[in-house]
């Protein structure tokens, strides 16, 4: 039977960096099975989309200037195709796990500049830069070993709607956001990974996060910081008095590289791998992360 191929257009701040070096008409083979791969968009596909109907806020111009999507061959069946979908979607999201130090970097702006609620700030006033998300050469057979495993539990615990994947989920959605709502969420996915009956939830999501990536107390203060400030932002404690852009932007920063620190944890090293799906592998794992000693400075407590 003839093989489709489906292409996800990615982010136009997408790239793969030394991809120079080999032939632009090549793909990325990520997993031989399916085909799936990292691939440039050639302008026929293009052309195509052009003469399609869009909704009035899609912008052809930006997407093409990306080039780069994931693509999978499938069958001609919904199965097929489905399965097609899944793949796309699980490399999408692995990408993130695996690279969060490389999404939506910020420039140093003026500490006298403050979020104050509910104004959002705009991209062009506080966003005087951003780092194209990447993958570089060197890291893909790195991709191309962990991929498969993460494929099956996510998978898993998507059908599960486990805690694993709903923390996931907050993760994709807050990589689209900026400043406010992007710490907001991110704050969410670590509560939907770490918090399990609402009580001390501050020291709670700081204790488990440190005990998960076996770090120091540092992490245990950022935690408890950024926990606060999400606590006064969406309580209303800050309308009047405003946040320093410069420390939101930073807890960003720094809960993007700790959330996705964990996960990158569950995906290679936490066993069993039912700790993804199954609700009393996951509370036993969560008991062995409070039976950890992190010691936290005084301010903290």
């Amino acid at each position: 039977m003839p093989k489709n191929k489906m292409w996800a257009l990615l982010p136009p701040w997408f790239a793969v960096e030394g991809y120079t070096m080999i032939k632009p008409e090549r793909p990325i083979l990520i997993e031989p099975s399916t085909n799936l791969a990292f691939e440039k968009v050639p302008k026929e596909l293009f052309a195509h989309l052009d003469k399609l109907q869009k909704p009035p806020s899609f912008n052809l111009n930006i997407i093409i200037a990306s080039k780069w999507a994931i693509t999978c061959e499938f069958e001609g069946n919904d199965e097929h195709k489905k399965e097609a979908l899944e793949s796309i979607e699980a490399l999408g999201t692995l990408v993130r796990i695996i690279t969060p130090q490389k999404f939506f970097w910020h420039s140093i702006l003026i500490p006298k500049d403050l979020f104050k609620p509910f104004r959002i700030p705009s991209i062009v006033e506080y966003q005087r830069d951003s780092d194209r998300s990447r993958i570089d050469l060197e890291e893909i057979p790195t991709l191309c070993d962990i991929y498969p495993f993460f494929k099956t539990k996510y998978h898993r615990a998507k059908i599960s709607r486990s805690k694993v994947f709903n923390s996931i989920a907050f993760l994709n959605a807050a990589l689209y956001e900026y400043d406010l709502i992007q710490q907001i969420l991110l704050i969410t996915s670590l509560e939907c990974l770490f918090n399990d009956d609402g009580e001390k939830i501050a020291k709670k999501l700081a204790h488990r996060t440190t005990a998960a990536l076996d770090e120091d107390r540092q992490i245990f203060d950022e935690i408890k910081t950024a926990y606060k400030t999400r606590c006064d932002i969406v309580h209303g404690n800050l309308v009047e008095t405003g946040v320093p852009i410069i420390d939101l932007l930073n807890q960003c920063s720094y809960l993007r590289q700790h959330l996705c620190g964990v996960l990158q944890k569950l995906i290679t090293e936490v066993k069993p791998d039912s700790v993804w799906w199954d609700r009393n592998k996951y509370k036993k794992w969560l008991e062995t992360l409070d039976k950890k000693r992190v010691v936290a400075t005084k301010q903290s407590n």
